[in-house]
């Protein structure tokens, strides 16, 4: 079996990138995502690599061009994601040398950073390529509602239903109990509108104060959210 890598092309391949990313990755993966993620980015169209088995592809690979403040100027850095490998290859050898080949096109194009949201079989592929992970994210996020987390750890729906209301109430005792000190004056509203200047005005000010930071700009506000 010989593996073949290439960078595809975004008009002829995108097709069978939502296919594999669909079977094996995101199954809501579609052509409307494929067109609006690699195509329709502000900050520049995202770039794809394959890796085939004869014709049919067995892995894909991408990187998302995204622009960020680091130490103080504005830079073009790349995100690298939508790594899938089929379930046939699900061998290290396929993922390190597709993984490889979008680091090396980083080298060529002279990114200045990419970086990565590694799962844990997906660091285990850096590894291999002897990078390390050198921070961890924390996704901070408060729980409302206990009902899916007491369906999945109990089982059983009937006790579930019953429980719920019980944990529900308790969570919102616990923040009432633990209320930040909000100041009155500020006022918080739904954006109805699309994004504008003043939110350049914002990620420039605030960005700024970060040894690096995605910039939220009006236009990527609302590619990515709107």
């Amino acid at each position: 079996m010989t593996i073949q890598i290439r960078e595809a092309d975004l008009n002829r391949d995108g097709a069978q990138i939502a296919d594999a990313l669909s079977k094996y990755l995101i199954p809501l993966a579609d052509s409307p995502r494929f067109e609006w993620l690699y195509k329709r980015n502000p900050n520049g169209k995202a770039r794809a690599w394959l890796a085939l088995d004869n014709d049919d592809v067995i892995a894909t690979g991408a990187v998302f061009p995204r622009r960020v403040y680091f130490n103080k100027t504005q830079i073009i850095a790349w995100v690298l994601g939508d790594f899938c490998v089929s379930d046939r290859h699900r061998t290290l050898g396929t993922a390190v040398a597709l993984q490889r080949t979008l680091l090396q096109a980083s080298d060529v194009s002279g990114v200045p950073i990419s970086y990565d949201f590694p799962s844990a079989a997906m660091t285990a592929v850096y590894k291999r390529l002897k990078i390390e992970p050198f921070g961890q994210m924390i996704r901070m996020a408060r729980v409302l509602r206990v009902d899916r987390k007491l369906r999945e750890r109990i089982g059983y729906e009937w006790l579930a239903k019953v429980l719920s209301p019980v944990g529900n109430a308790l969570l919102g005792a616990a923040a009432a109990a633990f209320q930040p000190t909000v100041d009155k004056t500020l006022k918080v509203s739904l954006q109805q509108h699309k994004c504008g200047t003043e939110f350049d005005a914002l990620a420039n000010r605030v960005g700024m104060n970060f040894d690096f930071c995605v910039r939220r700009s009006a236009d990527y506000l609302n590619w990515r959210y709107l």
